[in-house]
């Protein structure tokens, strides 16, 4: 849950805002109770396990995957994306996993959601499309440009691309969110590529 629910997901008339403020209320009526910062919950100790077989999500009344991968425009277009991942991180280029990256955010599938009624109109209200087709079509152009960018690159074995994302989960982590940041990356993934390679050689 974000903070987008309160005003954004879920408008002011809903009444939303009249229901936080009476939960806080009700809930510190007890001594006992009181609130955690998230950083506080996850060095907590758990009292139950939640069973979840399947993902939840906040998004339209189905509360599913539906809102990204929902239509065959959304399915095609995230296999189109993540079949270009083994070259991808293959290239030992720095810009090209950022601009990968990028192009797997949420917004992009959510933008090709073709659902009617209220869902729709609020995938339609979030979009910069005119339509879910102009947006599936924006996105694959991209892809093959992509594509294009990785034609002399050839994939990485799926053993070395779980490497690599170690890597890159290991690097972003470190790297500040500044205009250097790209410059940043491709220099810490070029390392501990090129270590990689010695590794093995």
């Amino acid at each position: 849950m974000d903070y987008e629910t309160f005003g954004e997901h879920q408008w002011k008339e809903s009444g939303i805002f009249g229901f936080f403020e009476s939960l806080v209320a009700e809930w510190l009526k007890n001594p006992s109770h009181a609130f955690k910062a998230v950083t506080e919950a996850a060095h907590a100790e758990p009292v139950a396990e939640i069973s979840m077989p399947q993902t939840v999500t906040w998004a339209d009344t189905e509360r599913d995957l539906t809102a990204w991968l929902g239509n065959s425009m959304q399915q095609e277009a995230m296999k189109y994306l993540y079949a270009l991942k083994p070259r991808v991180y293959n290239s030992y280029n720095g810009a090209l996993v950022e601009d990968w990256r990028r192009l797997t955010t949420s917004d992009h599938p959510y933008y090709m959601c073709t659902k009617y009624f209220n869902d729709g109109d609020v995938h339609a209200y979030f979009s910069p499309y005119k339509s879910p087709y102009d947006a599936f079509l924006y996105f694959m152009d991209a892809l093959r440009d992509m594509d294009f960018r990785l034609k002399d690159v050839s994939p990485l074995p799926p053993k070395k691309v779980q490497e690599t994302q170690k890597i890159l989960k290991k690097s972003f982590s470190k790297v500040p969110k500044t205009p250097k940041r790209k410059k940043i990356f491709a220099r810490m993934l070029h390392k501990n590529l090129m270590f990689a390679k010695r590794k093995r050689g």
